[in-house]
């Protein structure tokens, strides 16, 4: 077919096509990707400089006394927002691995009600939250609070408020520019899981 069209092959059948509905205008002109910067710095001492800028920015009377919140809990509950999910998924799976009784909340309504609705004041909630506060993340939180249920935020300073009620960990290295920082957060997360281990 492609030769009888004095083509000489499909691809640039293909490629005709493409350049016909571009100019007709039914199909948008694809954008080339820019490329990527080429990293300057060594990405192994950058990362041996975040992770020691980490520990040096957590703040251990804070992960010791949620280890012994975690550790004192009957039940521990795990909520993502947004962006925060991924962490909150991992900290999941490495808590169960410690410990019975830890349950992940999704991003859902119905969920987050039902699973609010089995907390009192032997569970904890930890919530991840990077961005800055929305009214889910806020409505979540006040309804722990008002069942007295323990609460963790791992947030970023942006995210967390000044709540007496509340264990923060938060920290300016959890971020950078706007996207969580992964060393940071996993350093945080990791010193976490080990001292829950040892409770």
């Amino acid at each position: 077919f492609c030769y009888a069209m004095d083509l000489s092959g499909f691809s640039e059948l293909q490629e005709k096509m493409k350049q016909y509905l571009i100019e007709s205008g039914e199909l948008p002109i694809v954008k080339q990707r820019a490329p990527k910067k080429k990293q300057t710095a060594d990405p192994v001492a950058k990362a041996i400089g975040d992770v020691t800028a980490s520990i040096a920015a957590v703040d251990s009377a804070a992960i010791e006394k949620t280890a012994q919140v975690i550790g004192a809990s009957k039940s521990v509950y795990v909520i993502g927002f947004r962006q925060a999910i991924p962490a909150a998924l991992w900290f999941y799976n490495e808590l169960t691995a410690q410990r019975d009784h830890v349950y992940f909340i999704q991003h859902d309504a119905e969920d987050i009600a039902r699973n609010l609705a089995t907390m009192d004041e032997t569970s904890v909630l930890v919530t991840f939250m990077f961005d800055k506060n929305f009214e889910d993340d806020e409505t979540v939180l006040a309804i722990a609070q008002r069942r007295n249920v323990n609460v963790v935020a791992v947030c970023n300073e942006s995210a967390c408020k000044d709540e007496q009620d509340v264990t923060q960990l938060c920290t300016k290295k959890l971020m950078s520019q706007g996207v969580p920082n992964k060393i940071a957060l996993f350093t945080v997360l990791y010193t976490l899981i080990e001292a829950v281990e040892k409770q």
